[in-house]
C-alpha cells in the first residue's frame, strides 16, 4: 500500500477546499492525474467522503 487511507483523504478533501469542485465528476479525473489510478482503496476513500457529504454526486 503505497497511500494511507488518511493521506488519500487529505489529498482530495485538500483538492476540493482549494478549488471549491466538490462534485465527483471533478474529483475522478484529479485523482487519475494525481494518482495515476484509481484503486480500490481509493475508491473506497472517494466513497466515504461521499457519505461525508464533501464530496457531491
Amino acid at each position: 500500500m503505497r497511500y494511507t487511507n488518511k493521506d488519500i483523504q487529505d489529498t482530495i478533501r485538500e483538492f476540493v477546499n482549494e478549488t471549491k469542485q466538490d462534485r465527483l465528476f471533478d474529483v475522478i479525473p484529479f485523482c487519475i492525474g494525481y494518482y495515476g489510478y484509481i484503486s480500490k482503496q481509493i475508491w473506497n476513500e472517494i466513497y466515504s467522503l461521499i457519505v461525508e457529504g464533501i464530496i457531491q454526486r
